[in-house]
C-alpha cells in the first residue's frame, strides 16, 4: 500500500543540491544573457557569425541564448539596460563591456560590479577588453596600457569568473606586436567570422567548465 502521512525531515546528501543541479531544477540552466556593445551585437561578421549565435547553435534545441550586444554603448548604457531586465537576472550573464569607455577604469569597474551584484546567482563571465589589430593599440600606446590595466583589474577582482579573451585572441590568431592578427578582424577593431567563432569557443569551454552551459 502507498505512504500515507507527513515528511517533517528530508536529508540532502553532500554534492546532491548543486549551484548547477539548483538552475537545472529551475529551469535555467540551458539560458544565457551575453551582455555587451558593438562586440557582442557582431559588428564586422555576417548575422550567422555573431558569437552567441554561434554559442546558441551548439547548445540542445530548448536552450536560449541572449544577444544583449548594442554598438557604441559604454558600460554604463550596457549595465543600464541589463538592471532593467527582471527576467534574464536568473540566467548565466556573459559580461563583455569596456571597450568604449577603457579609460574610465573606475567606471567600467562600478558597472562590472553593479551587473554582478544584481544577478540572483554567482553564474558569471567577465572578458577582457580586446585591442585593435592595426598597430595604433600595441605596446607602447597610451591606449595599449589602458586596456592592460583594465583587464588586470577585472582579472584581480574576477579572479573565478574572468577570462582573458584578448590574449587567447591575439595567441589563436597568430598575431602580432600584442594584438589580434588583421585576418581576423574586420577594420580593426571588430572581428570577422573566424574570429567571432573563436569567441564562441571559448565562451562555450569556460561556461562548460563551470557546468553552466
Amino acid at each position: 500500500s502507498g505512504f500515507v502521512g507527513w515528511v517533517d525531515r528530508i536529508r540532502i546528501l553532500p554534492g546532491g543540491l548543486t549551484n548547477a543541479g539548483v538552475v537545472n531544477l529551475a529551469g535555467g540552466l540551458a539560458s544565457v544573457a551575453c551582455w555587451g556593445d558593438s562586440l557582442t551585437e557582431g559588428t564586422g561578421g555576417t548575422p550567422a557569425g555573431r558569437w552567441p549565435d554561434k554559442l546558441r547553435n551548439t547548445r540542445v534545441p530548448h536552450s536560449g541564448v541572449y544577444n544583449g550586444g548594442v554598438g557604441g554603448e559604454t558600460s554604463t548604457q550596457i549595465k543600464v539596460r541589463a538592471l532593467a531586465d527582471t527576467i534574464r537576472k536568473d540566467w548565466t550573464a556573459v559580461i563583455w563591456v569596456g571597450r568604449n569607455n577603457l579609460t574610465s577604469m573606475s567606471t567600467v569597474l562600478a558597472d562590472v560590479a553593479a551587473m554582478v551584484a544584481n544577478l540572483s546567482h554567482n553564474r558569471f563571465l567577465v572578458m577582457s577588453v580586446t585591442n585593435k589589430s592595426d598597430g595604433t593599440e600595441g605596446p607602447g600606446s597610451g591606449t595599449y596600457d589602458s586596456i592592460i590595466a583594465l583587464n588586470a583589474a577585472l582579472a584581480a577582482t574576477y579572479p573565478n569568473n574572468y577570462f582573458d579573451i584578448r590574449s587567447s585572441i591575439v595567441a589563436s590568431s597568430a598575431g602580432s606586436g600584442d594584438a589580434p592578427a588583421p585576418a581576423w578582424t574586420a577594420a580593426g577593431l571588430h572581428f570577422n567570422d573566424t574570429g567571432y567563432a573563436h569567441i564562441a569557443t571559448q565562451v562555450g569551454a569556460f561556461l562548460r567548465n563551470k557546468r553552466w552551459y
